[in-house]
Formats: structure tokens, sequence, C-alpha cells
């Protein structure tokens, strides 16, 4: 339709490049950042690991493994676990309590849901599963700050607060050394 010699397109287009383009942006980037957070938990095999540990033949186990903080110190712990609870502790020179393989996976949960300070990066967390009885043999957590400008968090952090701090946390490993089942007495 035409009025005054001009199409509706051409009447429009401001509108267009003003609502619609932006808006598809916008939506494009909430759909990346929230594939960004389910890859975290599906990807991995997060659910299978959880599910195969349960299933596993024992519930009584000696655990090591070796903690590398984000400041380059790395500590050890050893234990043994009954029924997810540490019964005897043989070694732990880490500051934190002695855990036990479920309280690894609500680590692994913590870190992919509570995404603590966004302005500064997202925190990823990579883990490597044991093939057989699920557990998480290898965790990695750290900051990525690839695309930060994609996420709004970002931009909310920064323009409303200045910004925030990641003291105290750039990331960490977790390496179990070894599991080993414990026949019951």
């Amino acid at each position: 339709m035409k009025r005054n010699g001009r199409s509706f397109l051409a009447e429009h287009r401001r509108l267009i490049f003003i609502g619609v383009i932006p808006a598809c942006a916008l939506i494009a980037v909430a759909g990346l950042v929230t594939a960004q957070f389910w890859r975290i938990l599906s990807v991995p095999g997060f659910a299978t690991a959880k599910r195969l540990w349960a299933a596993r033949p024992f519930l009584r186990y000696r655990m090591a493994l070796d903690l590398l903080s984000d400041t380059g110190m790395t500590c050890r712990q050893e234990a043994e676990i009954k029924d997810e609870k540490v019964v005897t502790l043989y070694d732990n020179t880490c500051r934190r309590r002695a855990g036990t393989i479920t309280s690894l996976f609500d680590e692994i949960e913590f870190y992919a849901k509570n995404n603590h300070c966004r302005a500064n990066g997202m925190v990823v967390v990579q883990v490597v599963y044991d093939y057989q009885w699920g557990y998480p043999r290898q965790i990695d957590v750290h900051l990525s700050n690839h695309a930060l400008w994609l996420n709004p968090d970002y931009w909310g952090q920064w323009l409303l607060r200045g910004g925030c701090s990641t003291f105290g946390f750039a990331g960490m490993q977790v390496k179990v050394t070894s599991l080993a089942p414990i026949s019951p007495p």
C-alpha cells in the first residue's frame, strides 16, 4: 500500500531497525546464555554419572584425592567412607573437611548453578567421570571471560554496581587419585 508515494515498508523501516532487530539480538543472547548453563549439567553426563554411582555394588570405600587451589597450593585428603559419611580420616592437609563422592557431586552442581560474579566471567565446570562407577575422577572449575559482553549480567553488574570482585576464587582442580571398595566386615 502506498501513501504519498512511499510504501509501508519504507515508512516503517526505522521502526524495524530500532525495535525488531535489537529484540531478535536479545532473544539470541538469552538463548546462548541459557544453553551455556544447561550444557554444564548435561554434556558431561552429570545425571548418568550420579545414577551409576547410586547403583554401585558397595557402600564402603577408601578414597584419596588431591586438590589444587586457585593460588597454586596443593593438598591431599584420604579417608574411609561408609554410607557416604567419613568414618576414618587418614590424611587431610587441606583447609576443608574431608568429603565423599556425593559431596563432590554436590560441589559440581553448586558451581554449575551458582555462577557467582558473572560480571567477571562464567564459572565453567569440566568433569571427567569414571566409566564403571560414575564418580568424578577429575573436576576443573575456572572462570572464563570469553564473550562476556554477551552476558546480560555483565552489563547489569558494571552499570548498576560498578562490577564485582572474584577475590578468593579463580578456580580449582580436584583429582580422585584412588577409590577402592572395602568389603563389609
